[in-house]
């Protein structure tokens, strides 16, 4: 169908060594796909635009691939990842020398640090959310109930 992938960072498929399977009419843009050994199968008909590939030609005959970037060394894209499973501790931002940076089809940067609502770290949502709660089980002598909560937002 009419598929679009944004701004995604895919790490490794480890269950049976394809990334993108079996897929068709999907667009790619922004993407960062760190898998070197074989990326592809079955996917006629997507468009590619904008990715970072670490794989030096992973795009088949039958799609249509424009300014992607080829053969990146996966230790040359991010700041300081975990690999092959996302680690929140880790720092998946682009580094300063790689070529993803302001690269993406908008302008901003290609993978998640991209677009113009970019990834938070530790996922924190801009609109405020709750940090901490008490909330006792019993009021107190006056039937008041002493509720204490903390919330907090990152900025844009």
């Amino acid at each position: 169908g009419q598929v679009q992938v944004t701004n995604c960072v895919f790490l490794k498929n480890a269950c049976c060594g394809v990334t993108i399977s079996t897929c068709s009419g999907v667009t790619f843009s922004n993407n960062i796909i760190r898998e070197q050994s074989f990326v592809m199968d079955n996917t006629p008909g997507n468009t590619y635009l904008n990715n970072i590939f670490c794989h030096p030609s992973p795009i088949a005959g039958g799609n249509i691939a424009i300014n992607n970037i080829y053969g990146i060394h996966p230790d040359s894209i991010f700041v300081n990842g975990s690999f092959p499973v996302y680690n929140t501790a880790g720092n998946y931002q682009l580094r300063p020398s790689c070529s993803g940076n302001n690269a993406g089809t908008d302008g901003t940067d290609i993978g998640m640090y991209g677009t113009t609502e970019p990834f938070k770290a530790g996922s924190v949502p801009v609109n405020p959310h709750i940090r901490q709660k008490n909330i006792p089980s019993v009021t107190d002598g006056q039937g008041n109930l002493n509720v204490i909560i903390k919330v907090g937002a990152q900025q844009q």
